[in-house]
């Protein structure tokens, strides 16, 4: 059987020393590989691994199944740069966890790699889509941020969708974006009272103070006809 192994590239301009002709050099470093322990399970090990990302610090992020039930799947993360401890790595979040801020039935689902894959900032902050059981409808999604070791809910199917009173989020994307300010942008489709097939959907930012509505559609477009 093949093992998979995660390892990440450090560059030059990250503390290491670079030759002449100002060639770039790349220290790589084991993260972890199948059969590994895996932190926030219980006797749980690594059995495969999603895309990574990686700040510029070297932390990473990435998702990964295990051989248990409780987090067969999830993110893990190592939550400090490799220079304070190379080896630390720790789970993020998995499937069968409860979600922060949110019903009590309403637990992590099972992350497919095609679909989910988190976002590190080089302040080493996390946003992510996730997977949700425990809602009305299968295979929904919900949006949430690690800030400071802190997780907490972006938007959720069910959420009242700000700036639309009485309206709520239906649906909202895996395919969100996070800046290195930890502001997060995403789409959603909407349900409520005066909502139709004409005006469903909305872009929203998770600005300052929480979130705000971009653009809905059938709403004007900036610089076009009156």
């Amino acid at each position: 059987m093949h093992k998979h192994i995660l390892i990440v590239a450090a560059l030059a301009g990250l503390g290491f020393s670079a030759p002449a002709l100002n060639a770039e050099v790349y220290t790589f470093r084991t993260i972890v590989k199948t059969g590994d322990s895996a932190p926030g399970t219980i006797g749980g090990e690594f059995t495969e691994f999603g895309y990574p990302d990686f700040n510029l610090a070297g932390q990473v992020a990435f998702a990964a199944e295990t051989n248990v039930v409780l987090g067969s799947s999830g993110y893990w993360w190592t939550p400090v740069p490799p220079s304070s401890n190379p080896n630390a790595l720790a789970m993020i979040t998995g499937t069968g966890y409860p979600i922060p801020g949110g019903p009590a039935q309403v637990r992590f689902g099972d992350f497919d790699f095609a679909y989910y894959g988190p976002m590190l900032t080089d302040a080493g902050d996390v946003g992510f889509s996730a997977p949700l059981s425990g809602l009305d409808e299968p295979n929904e999604v919900g949006l949430f941020r690690l800030i400071d070791g802190a997780m907490t809910k972006v938007a959720i199917p069910g959420d009242p969708a700000p700036g639309i009173p009485g309206v709520t989020f239906d649906w909202v994307t895996n395919l969100a974006t996070m800046n290195a300010n930890n502001l997060m942008a995403f789409k959603s489709r909407l349900t409520g009272p005066g909502v139709n097939a004409n005006n469903d959907q909305a872009l929203y930012m998770h600005w300052f103070g929480g979130l705000n509505m971009i653009k809905r559609e059938g709403g004007s477009v900036p610089g076009g006809p009156r």
